[in-house]
């Protein structure tokens, strides 16, 4: 059953966002053709297809996630979620197929985005994922500390990613404890919340940098830092995962 949840909401998302995604690398590969035939010559059409070119970029991000939030809301909590929550699955099962799919939604942005500035880029003679690569592993060889150091941030930011989705989940669900103006409430909770937790986190990192700094530790800091911030993600991660399953399961009102 969950893999009928996931090829359902495979399909809901990618109908919007491949079509979408395909035209960008299309809008990329047409922007720096232009480029590369008129010489450095702005033309109209030139102009035209790099704004389209650049807002697509852009766009994919935002409509990643605006599909993702749509979608949980759609299936859960409208007329849909009639059918959705009569499923034999439980609320976890629910809510990890919605945030496996919105995550792979967003790398695909994410590649989509890359793919169309390595498109434009080698029309135009320049290599920029693999410029980006090579000064990453020249980094790694020369100096291990630091490329373990980004290694270590680059394995945050995903776990990151998720923990922020489940965040965006637990706003959209606590919009069910009314009955109108569910969605204004949502976004409500989450700017509040949002600053709210930014403040917190904000002093307790200032806190946690004096405390690394007064400790001396060296070489160790900036791994202690973003473990300090791993953890405080899955502290938010997980309050809001709780949250979410308590409201489907406890307090669904789709009236």
């Amino acid at each position: 059953m969950v893999g009928k949840l996931l090829k359902h909401d495979f399909i809901a998302l990618g109908r919007i966002l491949l079509p979408t995604g395909i035209g960008v690398l299309v809008f990329a590969l047409l922007s720096s053709l232009s480029t590369r035939i008129s010489g450095g010559d702005a033309s109209l059409l030139e102009m035209l297809l790099t704004s389209v070119f650049g807002i697509g970029v852009t766009a994919i991000f935002l409509l990643s996630y605006v599909l993702c939030v749509k979608h949980f809301y759609d299936s859960l909590f409208s007329r849909q979620g009639y059918l959705t929550l009569a499923l034999p699955v439980t609320p976890m099962q629910l809510l990890l197929s919605k945030t496996v799919v919105s995550f792979v939604a967003m790398v695909f942005s994410c590649l989509v985005a890359v793919g169309a500035l390595e498109i434009f880029g080698l029309v135009n003679g320049i290599e920029l994922v693999g410029t980006i690569v090579s000064s990453i592993v020249s980094l790694f060889v020369e100096n291990q500390i630091m490329g373990g150091w980004l290694i270590y941030l680059l394995v945050y930011f995903p776990i990151s990613a998720v923990c922020s989705l489940f965040f965006i989940f637990a706003c959209v669900a606590a919009g069910q404890l009314v009955n109108k103006y569910r969605l204004l409430l949502s976004a409500g909770i989450f700017i509040l919340g949002n600053w709210v937790w930014n403040l917190l986190t904000g002093l307790l990192n200032d806190l946690i940098v004096a405390w690394l700094s007064s400790m001396e530790i060296g070489t160790a800091a900036p791994y202690l830092l973003v473990t300090f911030w791993l953890l405080e993600s899955l502290i938010l991660g997980a309050v809001s995962v709780f949250f979410v399953c308590y409201i489907l399961k406890n307090k669904v009102n789709l009236q």
